[in-house]
């Protein structure tokens, strides 16, 4: 494959996505890209069944698994030429047949403190309620501040019922949502360490031609 040469496809690329405000955003922002190298692109919005089971840990259903299954089916049964998808969410076994052809250029990775009355970790109350579904965010928090209620805290952050949720800086980012919240100092005033890949958008890829094409064509516009 001519690595300079136009687009080849005849049809429009269709890229499988979750239907969260985030995921839009990631999907819309890999269609720009490749639409600004003339291609034509089209977005294929689903449900998976990790945003309809909200009343039970991810861990007791079958982890993260479940937030990828139907666009592993969509791409399978030819419906999408390729999925966008938070590459911290993504198994680490893939199905036979497809590949993580690339990573977009990360956001900001650091914690986000979300709330609208406290300024920092150590200004919460005694025996305050704080809400996360990490069990990372969960053992720090537990260690810093023994006395808080750990709630967990599914769905999607602009929907979530907890009044002091905890979440990765990159999911408040851009237009995606309007959140008052307080950064952890690069110092570490708030102590949250990053999480390993926390931030990253991954495009996972059946591994044909037009995908590989469609990676190359990320590449060339940022992504690693």
């Amino acid at each position: 494959m001519n690595p300079s040469a136009p687009p080849q496809t005849t049809r429009p690329i269709v890229i499988a996505t979750r239907e969260s405000r985030l995921a839009m955003w990631q999907a819309e922002h890999v269609q720009a890209i490749l639409q600004s190298r003339g291609f034509e692109v089209k977005l294929l919005g689903m449900t998976t069944q990790g945003d309809q089971i909200l009343d039970r840990s991810l861990s007791k259903v079958g982890g993260k698994g479940l937030f990828v299954k139907e666009l592993e089916v969509a791409l399978s049964e030819g419906r999408a030429d390729i999925a966008v998808h938070s590459l911290k969410d993504v198994p680490m076994d893939m199905p036979e047949g497809f590949s993580l052809a690339c990573v977009m250029e990360r956001e900001d990775p650091r914690d986000a403190w979300v709330s609208s009355q406290y300024a920092t970790l150590m200004d919460l109350p005694q025996g305050a309620v704080v809400g996360t579904s990490s069990l990372r965010r969960t053992v720090l928090l537990r260690a810093l501040r023994p006395d808080l209620k750990i709630e967990p805290l599914r769905g999607n952050l602009d929907t979530g019922s907890c009044s002091m949720p905890l979440a990765a800086h990159a999911t408040l980012a851009g237009d995606v949502l309007s959140l008052r919240a307080a950064w952890g100092d690069p110092e570490g005033a708030v102590q949250l360490v990053n999480a390993a890949i926390s931030g990253a958008v991954s495009s996972l890829q059946d591994a044909e031609d037009l995908g590989l094409q469609v990676a190359h064509e990320l590449k060339r516009g940022g992504a690693h």
